[in-house]
């Protein structure tokens, strides 16, 4: 016992002192002479890129998979597993692509599969846009499939075919898989992942929904600030000539019509500038030219939703998409027209504040099954066609005065247009109808 205790108090005061680093850092970051005068010979210096630029395949993959095998599903969002079958979907051949849309009846009959797995995004993801990212061999001809959107991907196994599924138009356009499967089918028997046993819901003819009680750890990790630079140095089309001004609450990078604010007391930024953008406008590739340079020192950014003119980056760990109060974790894009046809105005809101080092922590959390959660969010009025999507995402909480992060696994929901924790959306809804129950 009395060597365990030594090891607790050795760990204690690691900590601290890790902690006391990071509070150090930040007075150098904010309190410093830097902070008065941004631009030095050496400010390129304090970035180092720890890992090669990320590519589209590492920040646009679908958040989920859906493995079907004799009339059972499982679902995981293990990063590994879904990047490894995007691989193998770029490494496929197609033929015989055709476009076609169905009647209700016959569009749940077309997209049923005996063998096979389904990829989802939370949003309508342009086809030609997709192919471009990831550059597939996957030629489209006609004028509609040009303009074809799709939220699944189903590989077939037993029909041997690839589907891009729109369940709002009811429309898919499909091809024959022209090699072997096995890379496919191997994945899912090498790749470690804990599967979620899910089944469809009777509410919900494109819903799926889990059906066990799950237990999943709680992480905590210490913060600290990203250095300002990593983000002048991606987002200024000229990053030598930036100026700056500050205040006791904010900090005010710029340069022409670009600006960038940083809010010392939340270490929320904004960015704000105008770009020049191909015809037609390309969202996806546009903001990922902002992102790819600071993901490998930000954390693992990826895409978690596009809706209209924005578009939404967020941390992930272990599979899981971050969500904070104060942006964190966060990379949010939103463009809005400019004067000038070749040209978009950007606007980037997003926080200083990353994950850094994990603090070992066994403490679980239990979640109550998705079918539990449609089935309250029913009983209060919900409208459950505008469920698109459950997610398990990670809550930041911030522990006061500390620098320490806990992050507390919950289910979160597309609902709509907007993204929602269980409790949240169903105060909204008690709040809307005036009816209902909780857990």
């Amino acid at each position: 016992m009395g060597l365990v205790k030594v090891k607790e108090k050795i760990l204690r005061v690691m900590l601290i002192l890790m902690i006391g680093l990071s509070f150090y850092l930040t007075y150098l970051l904010w309190a410093g002479p830097s902070n008065h005068d941004l631009i030095t010979d050496h400010s390129k210096e304090v970035v180092k890129k720890e890992e090669k630029e990320r590519k589209p395949i590492d920040i646009f993959l679908p958040l989920t998979l859906r493995y079907e095998v004799r009339e059972t599903n499982y679902m995981s969002q293990n990063e590994t597993l879904l990047k490894e079958v995007q691989l193998a979907i770029n490494e496929s051949r197609f033929t015989k692509i055709k476009e076609k849309t169905f009647k209700v009846e016959e569009y749940q009959t077309e997209v049923k599969s005996k063998r096979g797995i389904e990829l989802a995004y939370s949003f309508l993801f342009p086809l030609t846009q997709y192919i471009d990212l990831f550059d597939l061999d996957f030629p489209l001809e006609t004028q509609t499939s040009q303009e074809f959107t799709f939220s699944k991907i189903q590989i077939d196994f037993e029909k041997r075919k690839i589907r891009f599924l729109n369940d709002e138009q009811l429309r898919i356009v499909e091809a024959a898989i022209d090699s072997q499967l096995s890379p496919f089918t191997k994945l899912l028997k090498e790749v470690e992942t804990n599967w979620i046993l899910v089944e469809p819901s009777p509410l919900s003819s494109n819903l799926f929904v889990s059906v066990q009680e799950m237990e999943l750890k709680k992480y905590s990790y210490i913060s600290s600030m990203r250095p300002y630079t990593l983000f002048r140095d991606a987002f200024f089309t000229t990053p030598a000539n930036v100026r700056s001004t500050n205040n006791s609450l904010d900090v005010h990078l710029f340069d022409s019509a670009e600006t960038l604010t940083i809010q010392q007391n939340s270490s929320e930024f904004q960015f704000q500038g105008t770009i020049d953008t191909k015809q037609p406008f390309e969202i996806y590739q546009t903001s990922f030219d902002f992102v790819r340079e600071i993901s490998p020192s930000y954390g693992s950014t990826r895409m978690i939703d596009q809706v209209r003119n924005t578009i939404d980056y967020r941390i992930f760990v272990e599979g899981f998409p971050i969500f904070g109060s104060f942006s964190e974790g966060r990379l949010f894009a939103y463009f809005s027209d400019n004067k000038q046809i070749d040209k978009k105005n950007i606007t980037i809101d997003g926080n200083l504040n990353s994950l850094q080092i994990p603090i070992p922590s066994e403490e679980l959390i239990q979640l109550p099954t998705s079918h539990e959660v449609v089935q309250k969010l029913e009983q209060a009025g919900g409208e459950i066609d505008q469920i698109k999507m459950f997610l398990i995402g990670y809550k930041w909480e911030n522990i006061q005065d500390t620098g320490v992060v806990d992050l507390i696994p919950q289910w979160y929901l597309k609902y709509g247009e907007s993204w929602y924790t269980y409790d949240k959306l169903y105060e909204k809804i008690v709040e809307e109808k005036g009816r209902g129950n909780g857990f």
